[in-house]
């Protein structure tokens, strides 16, 4: 007796994937169909493309030329959670709009924030000399404690100092600046052992 093969939900959304499934919205781009799909259905539109209700407010708010706090994010690449309160500082309270009260942004106040960052990212606002003096002793090690390259402390606290004033993520941190890595895997290890809170102290 020969017996029946087991079915696959697996290998069904790989003949299907094979198949190809394209989005409805006519971008050309593939469905990617997946094992779920078995029982709810193969989606026509990938999620980007969803005529769903909140995006169709989206692109009605861009089709007017406004963009929403994810949109400010992008274009000034800023971390999303310091969209907000930057927002508030500089140009303070904007209209909400939609069924999910999406925050707006029209060109004249995006392009404040653009300027407003610009002053901020400046050199100028890095350590002075005798600010350094202050700060020197708190963040640098004895050489006992020093093992492989010695990092530059001046610049990686310049570099924090710069992220927190203009809320932009690490990727968009200025060339002047020590690598990414080492200014975010210091400032996180100075905040868990209390260094940071000093070199504020000192600095206020």
């Amino acid at each position: 007796m020969q017996l029946t093969p087991k079915f696959s939900v697996a290998a069904w959304a790989e003949a299907e994937n094979a198949k190809g499934h394209f989005c409805a919205c006519g971008c050309g781009q593939r469905v990617r169909v997946l094992p779920m799909h078995r029982n709810n259905g193969i989606p026509k539109y990938i999620p980007e493309h969803s005529p769903s209700r909140f995006g169709a407010e989206i692109q009605a708010l861009h089709d007017q030329g406004l963009m929403t706090a994810a949109d400010l994010a992008k274009e000034l690449r800023l971390q999303r959670k310091a969209v907000h309160p930057l927002a508030d500082e500089i140009i303070g309270d904007t209209p909400r709009v939609g069924s999910r009260q999406i925050r707006i942004f029209t060109p004249k106040q995006v392009a404040k924030l653009r300027a407003e960052l610009a002053k901020r990212a400046h050199p100028r606002h890095d350590l002075t000399d005798a600010q350094w003096k202050k700060v020197a002793p708190i963040v640098s090690r004895s050489p006992k404690q020093r093992s492989g390259r010695i990092p530059d402390e001046r610049g990686i606290v310049n570099a924090i100092r710069w992220i927190l004033r203009t809320g932009t993520s690490w990727k968009a941190m200025p060339d002047r600046y020590p690598c990414r890595s080492a200014c975010q895997a210091h400032f996180y290890a100075w905040k868990l052992d209390g260094t940071w809170a000093k070199v504020c102290q000192v600095l206020a």
